[in-house]
């Protein structure tokens, strides 16, 4: 459901783009032509399909898993990486760093995604165009100290030299999205970003997630 709701992200781009290039030729014809006719055919066609392709993408997200689970974060972050054009080992300027041991998150499916989604100015179309890295660990939170997990936080630090365009407005969006897995997230500095949620104990159900932390 996850990988359908995002080619139907993709596809609703590449048609909009498509009726968008229409629009801009039909504009240059006489509307008495054949021609403007039968693109506005064309561009009725583009609209219908756009409108079905984003019920289907509906369907998908409201068959997402909302409630709390056990979520593996490294394939999570792998299929992250291969939307947004990088690797493991990172390639033109863009890269990620996962640990060697699988961390688990006890989080809802959905609310982890457009979580990680938001650390991306324009996720996924526009981040090919700017340079930054992203790193998972186990630790603590920057910030919210008192706050604690059984077992453990993991830890997401994102870099990238332009971030700081848009960070200051991106923050409070941040906060609520992070906030709701029962973590959080700051700006330690300019360029950069770090969010944090709960791990899932080793074995069993997890615990309910720690109250939300934001700045």
């Amino acid at each position: 459901m996850l990988l359908a709701s995002g080619y139907c992200h993709d596809l609703n781009n590449a048609l909009g783009a498509a009726l968008g290039f229409v629009e801009m030729v039909r504009e240059d014809l006489l509307p008495s032509t054949t021609a403007h006719q039968d693109l506005g055919g064309a561009m009725d066609s583009l609209v219908r399909a756009i409108d079905l392709v984003g019920d289907f993408r509906s369907i998908c997200q409201h068959g997402l898993r909302t409630e709390q689970t056990r979520i593996p974060l490294i394939p999570l972050l792998k299929e992250f990486g291969k939307r947004l054009g990088c690797g493991q080992r990172g390639q033109g300027g863009r890269w990620l760093q996962l640990p060697e041991d699988e961390l688990v998150a006890w989080a809802g499916l959905t609310g982890l995604h457009q979580a990680l989604s938001g650390l991306f100015p324009g996720w996924p179309d526009n981040c090919g165009d700017w340079e930054w890295s992203l790193s998972l660990t186990r630790g603590r939170p920057p910030v919210g100290g008192e706050a604690d997990s059984a077992a453990g936080w993991a830890v997401f630090r994102l870099e990238g030299p332009d971030l700081a365009r848009w960070e200051l407005a991106a923050l409070p969006g941040l906060g609520l999205a992070w906030g709701r897995l029962g973590g959080g997230a700051a700006a330690p500095e300019p360029g950069i970003l770090v969010a944090w949620l709960p791990l899932a104990p080793a074995r069993g159900p997890g615990p309910p997630p720690a109250s939300g932390m934001g700045w």
